[in-house]
């Protein structure tokens, strides 16, 4: 759980910095400083770094359902009244 913590938190740091680019990007496209080709690059790795968080997410919610139901976790039909 530590680990998909820090990796998300790591990848959460990208997808920032792969929108700033993004954006960034965007920006020399409309002065006329940039190609059409950098500006979908630069969206294609936000696309690719937000996809990673997401799964990275997933598998850290996963683990912790794991976790509960190794420990003897889970709820009951009362306890959810």
């Amino acid at each position: 759980i530590a680990t998909y913590r820090s990796q998300t938190e790591r990848t959460g740091e990208l997808v920032l910095s792969n929108d700033r680019i993004a954006t960034m990007t965007r920006a020399l496209y409309r002065s006329g400083l940039s190609d059409y080709l950098d500006v979908i690059d630069a969206e294609r790795s936000l696309y690719q770094s937000q996809m990673s968080h997401v799964n990275l997410v997933v598998q850290q919610y996963i683990n912790y359902v794991t976790l509960c139901k190794a420990l003897g976790g889970g709820w009951t039909a009362a306890m959810q009244n």
